[in-house]
Parts: structure tokens; sequence; C-alpha cells
């Protein structure tokens, strides 16, 4: 058997125990959350994983006689940090920086034990199969005294590692051997840090499998069983954790996790991308019909959608769920998501839709106030800036995360870098969640046709709107409806009798459009440069409608001094509502339907 290959890393795995005077489901919560948010973002690592042990676990590795597979329950672990390093010497990096990191510590364990390896002294084995790791187990395991480092390494790397990265249904494997223990590396105050010699972990592994029955045949398999004498010989304990969940907070030396507070800016990686000349923009006289706004307490709204009864409701900045009643001009607020919601759907029985850039996707009950999380990580994975969504008769969700790389506090990025890091996500009713396709530029509005047949999804970032098969012989093939567009196109609205309506936040900006294709270190000089000092886009109102072909039926265009930047709308009523980040009001627009407009 060739062994798969292996990147060298060096890493640091911290042994956690919560503290016993909260419940320990609150501590886990706090530490996944905001204890989360400060890791994720000290400098110097190239990932942070958490891994979340059962309160009673079952060791899962096979007995061996004279080794202690069985987890003690005395002794038992709540979870562990996974750190890699950017490199040997990146922790010096985060020095000064963990201060804020140590101050937090004694707000949620109680213990805490720091495993470091040597430079170079881990593993991330490549596995033959690849694919999402349904279940995952972290192995930790004590040598024998007597037992050096080096015999140590070569069972746990090259053999045992290296084997269970070669077994089907294993999708990862990653392993560490530990320097020797010292306090004084993570010496928190108010947190205990003892760790007794006969206690100590000295190496781990890491293992991820296709689901739970692929990972123990791969343990009780023969090629790690003809392992048995040497583990016998080198380890006095084996305890393999069941992982019910791992968390990625940190990927490619960049926070996963959406922002709860100012945060600096990620750095910038542009890519280049030769993008079609712009159409040429006629003189189109202005379509914009009389108009008045609407204040939205709270803040401003990205979009607006009605209910049953025929009231409005739009997630204002703060968070707040708010329902307008055009009839008797009242606002009501129903609901609060306490982050930053987007885009709204309602769903048939009453209750909406929320896909909240710093929450997920949320559902939430307008009569009661309740507010429930349906989807908050996909595959370990926070769901960074969560846009739209829409919702099949049977239940099924669609919804859209803009970027993957960027908050939306940070949306710009993601244009500048002209990467394509948008996806677009499919929720059965039954809960599981399937990424559909991970390469869209800046995902955003998402409306069903009216039979049902295909989905409509916008791409802001490739001034582009497409659809996606659901039904019949070409059921999961995408195409293209509306390409190289003269502005961004932002939210869509469902269908109304036969079109639908999608907001064009701006016109083409020329000098987005050209640094495409410029040098990368151009835009990263621009990204680092303050936002007032950024090209600055031509503002608008405007909006166009599409039927169920995607034929342009209608469209809006004008200025106001009081309102631009549309990115949601929404007919109802011989009415065209409008929402915009950028304003605390709904633009509501008269729709004269017998007067024909110049359209694109």
């Amino acid at each position: 058997m060739n062994a798969p290959a292996a990147k060298r890393t060096t890493g640091v795995t911290v042994l956690l125990w919560m503290r016993t005077d909260k419940p320990r489901e609150e501590s886990m919560q706090y530490w996944r959350g905001p204890h989360s948010q400060l890791v994720a973002r000290a400098p110097g690592f190239l990932e942070y994983r958490q891994h979340h042990f059962p309160a009673h676990p079952v060791g899962l590795w096979p007995a061996i006689a004279g080794v202690e597979t069985e987890i003690p329950e005395g002794r038992r672990i709540d979870g562990t940090p996974e750190v890699t390093l950017e490199n040997a010497l990146s922790s010096l990096k985060s020095l000064r920086y963990n201060k804020v990191v140590f101050a937090d510590e004694k707000n949620v364990f109680a213990r805490t034990v720091l495993n470091l390896s040597l430079p170079g002294g881990g593993r991330w084995f490549h596995t033959a199969e690849t694919g999402p790791s349904g279940f995952r187990a972290q192995v930790l395991l004590r040598r024998r005294d007597g037992v050096s480092t080096s015999a140590v390494s070569d069972l746990i790397h090259d053999k045992i590692g290296a084997t269970l990265a070669a077994l089907p249904g294993i999708t990862e494997v990653r392993s560490q051997v530990f320097v020797p223990f010292q306090k004084w590396l993570w010496d928190t105050p108010e947190v205990a840090h003892d760790y007794e010699p006969a206690d100590r972990f000295h190496a781990s592994i890491v293992i991820g499998a296709r689901d739970e029955p692929a990972l123990r045949a791969a343990l009780d398999s023969v090629q790690i069983g003809a392992f048995t004498e040497q583990l016998q010989s080198v380890f006095t304990a084996i305890h393999a954790y069941p992982v019910i969940a791992t968390y990625v907070n940190r990927r490619d030396a960049r926070p996963t996790l959406p922002q709860i507070s100012p945060a600096a800016k990620p750095r910038l990686d542009p890519v280049r991308r030769h993008l079609p000349p712009a159409p040429i923009d006629a003189a189109i006289p202005s379509t914009l019909p009389p108009g008045r706004l609407i204040p939205i307490p709270g803040g401003a709204a990205e979009d607006v959608i009605a209910d049953r009864d025929g009231k409005l409701l739009v997630g204002a900045a703060s968070g707040p769920i708010v329902r307008y009643d055009p009839q008797g001009e009242t606002t009501k607020v129903v609901a609060d998501t306490r982050g930053r919601p987007l885009g709204l759907e309602m769903l048939p029985d009453g209750r909406i839709l929320v896909c909240d850039s710093r929450r997920g996707l949320l559902r939430v009950d307008p009569t009661g106030g309740s507010v429930e999380t349906l989807v908050q990580y996909v595959d370990g994975v926070p769901l960074r800036f969560c846009s739209n969504a829409a919702v099949q008769d049977d239940g099924t969700v669609w919804f859209t995360e803009s970027t993957n790389r960027f908050d939306f506090e940070d949306y710009l990025g993601a244009l500048l870098e002209h990467r394509p890091s948008g996806r677009l996500f499919r929720r059965d009713p039954d809960g599981t969640v399937e990424c559909i396709f991970d390469d869209l530029y800046f995902a955003n509005g998402l409306s069903i046709s009216p039979d049902g047949s295909h989905l409509f999804y916008a791409e802001t970032g490739n001034y582009s709107v497409s659809k996606l098969a659901l039904t019949g012989a070409q059921q999961g093939q995408r195409e293209p409806v509306l390409e190289n567009l003269p502005g961004f196109p932002d939210n869509i609205s469902k269908f109304t009798a036969d079109r639908a309506w999608i907001a064009l936040s701006n016109p083409r900006s020329t000098a987005l459009d050209k640094l495409a294709s410029s040098p990368p270190v151009v835009r990263k000089l621009l990204w680092r440069m303050p936002e007032r000092l950024h090209p600055q886009p031509e503002t608008a109102i405007w909006a166009i409608a599409i039927d169920p072909a995607g034929t342009i039926v209608d469209e809006i265009r004008g200025t106001r001094k009081d309102f631009d930047t549309a990115m949601g709308a929404l007919e109802h009523d011989r009415h065209l509502y409008l929402a915009s980040a950028l304003h605390p009001s709904l633009l509501q627009l008269r729709l004269d339907l017998s007067t024909p407009r110049p359209s694109l």
C-alpha cells in the first residue's frame, strides 16, 4: 500500500474542561460563540477548529489488552480546540493578542491544558476518499514511560495516520505529536492548568469519515489491527472521543465567523478577470413614478415582502422585524433577530424566513415573536453572509450566501476580489442542507417561477440572473437568463401577476470593471485605503421586472434626493415598494399599469 502524501504542520491542541457552576450546554455555546470570536481573530493562526465531545463519551477504539481504551468518567474532557499555525514562528504574532483570550477563559473554562507540537510535528494527510466528514473522532494517546518522542512520531504519523488515510470511507486524518508539557506556555489567571504526569497525553489523531459506520469499520480493520502489538508497547491509554460537532472558525488564515462587533477588515486576495464591456446606457427618460417615503423604526431595511393580510414586512438594520400596515399607515415590531436581517420570505403557515448576515437562516413567528435558527453552520463552517431565501411548496428552502470570505460590513471586498465565493444551498424538509453551487459571484436574490419549475438567482458580481431547473428532464441544470446587465442585480421579488421585480442597486461602475483586470496589488492598495477615497458608485433608483421566461417586461429608473440604491423590490396593490440598506425608509411608488415605460 502506498502511503498517502501528508503536509507537515505546526499545531496546538488544548484540552478543555467547562466550568461546573454553569449548565454544560450554556458553556459549550459560549465557547462556540463569544469565545470563538476572540480566538478566531488571533494573528498567526492558519486554522482554528473546535471539537465538541459528548457529556458522557464512550471510547471508540477497539479494546487492547494492557491499554486503557475506555474513557474514565472522572477524567473525561469536554472538547478541544485544534489550532494550526501559519508557520513555526507565527505563534509570536499572537503574544500580545493572547491577553484578550486569557481574560475571557475564566468565563467558560474551569481548566485548560495546552499541548504544542514541534515545528512540523503535525500532519494533514491526503485521504483516498474525498468529501465532507459526516462523523469524526479525536484520539488522544498516552505513551509509556521510557518511550521516545521519535517512536511515538513513527507509529502515529508514518504508520497509523498513513494507514487510516488510505482506508475506504475515511475523509480526513490529522495527527500531532506533542512536545513535553510546559505549564508556563498557557497559564491563564483564575483557570486551573494542573496536568499530572500520569494523566498526560502525548499525541492526537483527528479522524473524519463518511459516517460513523465507516469510521468504526476503519478502526476495526485488519490494517489497523496489524499495529496492535506496537500500540501495546508504545501507549498506556488510547482515548478515542466521538465528536458530536466540529466548528471551523478560522480557515486559510482568516476568520469564518461573521463579526458581532467592529473588526479589522480581512485581507484581499484578488484575481484577474476580464469582463465584457457594459452595454451602452442610452439616455433613458426618467420612468420613476411619483412616490413617498415610509419611515422604518430600527434603521434601514435591505428587503421588503408582503404577508397574507397585505401588510408589509422588513428587517431593520438593528435587528427588528417590522410590520407596516399600508391601510392604517402604522408600524409594529413583531420580532427581533438581534443580528442583521437581510432577505425575507413568507412561509405558507405565516411564519417568515429571515436571512441574517450574523445569525444565518432563521424562522420567525410574527405572532409571538419567537426566533428559531434553521441553519447557522454548514459542514461545521458558519454562514458568513446569509443573503436571500425562497421556498418551494413542499417546504424545501433555497438560500444564498453572498460570499464566504467577507462579512456584510465588508461586502465591497468580495466585489473587488472578483473571486466566485458565493454559494447556493438547499435545505430539505427534513433539515438536511446541501451546497448546490459554490462558484457564484456574490450570490444574491432568489425567486421560484410560478409553476415551480425553476429557481431564478442573481449574481451581483457577475451582473447576471440565471435559472436552475427544479423539475423535468433538465433538473439540476442551470442556464443564464440575463447577462451583462448595466447594473448590479440584488434581490428578486416573488412572482406576482406573472412578473418578478429585480432591484438594480447601482449602475455599473467603469472603475470597478477596469479593476477586475488590473494587477492584484492595485486592488490590495485600494482596499487598505479609507472608504472615503474609494471610487464612489453612481447612485440611482432602478428596478426591472421579468416574466417567467426571464424576459424584461417593465422598468422603473430615476433619481431622488432622499432615496437611492434600491436593494429589494415588492409589487403590491398597484404600488412598487423599494428597500435600501442605506436609508431608514421604504420608497412607495405608484404603478400605473396602463402606461407603458421604456425598458432595457
